[in-house]
């Protein structure tokens, strides 16, 4: 499906920045943009109900011990939060390797 979207000016050189520094076409990006928000239920109502059942859980961990149920539960709410951060995590996880080789002289590394 070929879809048209009008950005403003800022917008569109914000994208183009980032695929510049991504090396991918505008369009690329664009659509690595959109699948990760329609995957990523982050910025919903939804997630902050979700989340926040998933703290609670934590917490219930912690002070008492869950229950069978509510262990299954915790961790499909682990697993949910895991594929909703994979793509930034992985952008994240490329751009320290892509800046790793740049990162030389500091305390830690092996050339100092």
């Amino acid at each position: 499906m070929a879809v048209t979207v009008a950005l403003d000016e800022q917008l569109a050189q914000q994208l183009q920045r980032q695929a510049d520094v991504g090396q991918v076409s505008v369009e690329d990006l664009a659509v690595q943009i959109l699948h990760d928000a329609v995957r990523r239920p982050l910025v919903s109502g939804a997630w902050k109900n979700i989340n926040a059942r998933r703290l609670e859980l934590i917490a219930v961990e912690y002070s008492q011990g869950l229950s069978d149920a509510e262990t299954l539960e915790l961790d499909a709410l682990q697993d949910a939060v895991t594929k909703a951060c994979e793509p930034e995590d992985r952008q994240l996880l490329k751009t320290l390797d892509d800046a790793a080789p740049r990162a030389t002289g500091f305390p830690g590394t092996s050339d100092e």
